[in-house]
């Protein structure tokens, strides 16, 4: 398929909308058409199985909280109808839609930890850590600390709000790799949510992880009343994290 989408590229100009992404990893220096073809696998099979765990959960949560369900609904119908396109304006307007998929992710990470390698001697809560050894950060662990999140077992969409608005630049966010507290919050540390990882080595597919995530829950939610009929579900390790069980939804148009 890359093969097939470099043939029919236009050449020399790089900057058609169309095919942007593919025309850049082209023009690099450092990859060659295997680098290429390889990145674009991993952006799109690692993209699935991280996207449709993390969608299933979305849903669940709503599910169980039609508090949150509704509030959602209401978000998403008053920002537009079934025919209405979700761009990218629209989108930015979702804050509670936002807010809904970042405390799923909180409460069900799709990786179980973040791996680095220790660049030089360092002290960490006191201990001695060597250059070289390997440092792993639990997310799961991270993310229903006390300490970091009141409530750290409820689904609370709010907490991610912020003058009735999520953050308005998460992506700023992460080149300062800083991020504000977040209302109820009893403190404020930027590696206390990190389901995509931080840094230069942060997840490449999260944008388009978070787009598909938004765009599918809120077609969902504007068509159909989700409601639950199972038990609570909870996650199994497969190399990443997925539901332990059947997703027991019952979806009733609205």
């Amino acid at each position: 398929m890359v093969d097939e989408a470099v043939a029919k590229l236009p050449t020399g100009d790089i900057s058609d909308d169309r095919h942007r992404f593919l025309r850049s990893l082209l023009s690099s220096k450092q990859l060659n058409r295997n680098d290429v073809s390889t990145l674009i696998l991993s952006l799109m099979t690692d993209g699935l199985n991280a996207t449709a765990p993390t969608l299933m959960f979305v849903l669940y949560c709503l599910a169980t909280n039609p508090h949150a369900q509704q509030r959602l609904h209401q978000e998403v119908t008053s920002l537009g109808s079934l025919e209405t396109p979700f761009t990218v304006d629209v989108l930015s307007k979702m804050t509670y839609l936002k807010a809904c998929i970042k405390e799923t992710l909180r409460l069900f990470p799709v990786t179980t930890v973040i791996s680095r390698r220790c660049p030089k001697d360092i002290i960490v809560g006191g201990y001695e850590v060597p250059e070289g050894t390997r440092l792993q950060l639990c997310s799961f662990v991270a993310h229903r600390d006390p300490a970091y999140f009141a409530d750290p077992d409820l689904f609370r969409p709010e907490r991610w709000l912020r003058d009735k608005s999520v953050e308005a630049s998460e992506e700023q966010e992460d080149d300062d790799n800083k991020e504000k507290g977040d209302v109820g919050d009893r403190t404020s540390h930027p590696y206390r949510y990190i389901p995509f990882g931080r840094g230069p080595r942060m997840c490449p597919g999260r944008r388009i992880a978070e787009q598909d995530l938004q765009v599918g829950t809120a077609r969902l939610v504007q068509k159909f009343h989700l409601e639950w009929q199972g038990g609570a579900l909870g996650q199994r390790f497969q190399t990443l994290l997925r539901p332990d069980g059947e997703l027991d939804l019952t979806f009733h148009p609205r």
